[in-house]
């Protein structure tokens, strides 16, 4: 049997199918669960809040995340390295 020539792509293997459609959905569902800027803006405004305070406030949650997982990596690096934070933050040689 001859080969449609618009097939020429890669096929997926068929027992690969069920968790593609899988994380296609979880994907589908976080973006579902998010919100543009302009749709953040009109819900302020609908709540008398003016759009350059949602846009700061956008801009400071980012920065604030951006940070937070920046600390996270640079202290599974610390702990790969063999280090460990103590209560008061300050690192100490684990003796693994």
């Amino acid at each position: 049997m001859n080969k449609p020539e618009n097939l020429t792509e890669s096929r997926i293997p068929e027992e690969i199918a069920p968790d593609v459609f899988a994380l296609a959905a979880r994907y589908y569902a976080e973006y579902c669960q998010s919100f543009s800027a302009s749709e953040l803006v009109k819900a302020g405004s609908e709540a008398d809040i003016p759009a350059e305070f949602i846009q700061k406030a956008i801009q400071d949650i980012e920065a604030q995340r951006s940070h937070q997982r920046d600390r996270q990596q640079r202290l599974q690096q610390h702990r790969d390295r063999g280090w460990g934070v103590r209560g008061d933050g300050a690192l100490e040689c684990l003796d693994l």
